[in-house]
């Protein structure tokens, strides 16, 4: 949904608040990759261990391709961003 009211990002970069608008999207996408990415990380130490304490490591494993395969659609998600910021700067 686009916002009703110009956001602080939409003021501070005034011209193309469409752009600006694409911009906070797409410091969103980057700061939901960067924490899946952590997720990921701890997830697969948690994979790696669970044998070693006693534990299947079932859920665990299919909880790390679940973050895996949301990493992949953010990336993709993020690509889709970068294509509008593409367009709406040529314009």
């Amino acid at each position: 949904m686009l916002p009703t009211q110009p956001t602080e990002t939409m003021r501070r970069f005034g011209a193309n608040p469409w752009i600006a608008l694409e911009r906070e999207h797409l410091a969103k996408a980057d700061r939901h990759i960067a924490q899946l990415k952590v997720h990921i990380a701890r997830q697969r130490d948690i994979v790696k261990r669970a044998p070693d304490i006693g534990r299947a490591s079932g859920l665990a494993e299919t909880t790390l391709r679940l973050f895996e395969d949301s990493l992949r659609i953010f990336e993709k998600h993020r690509e889709l961003i970068l294509d509008q910021l593409k367009r709406l700067q040529s314009v």
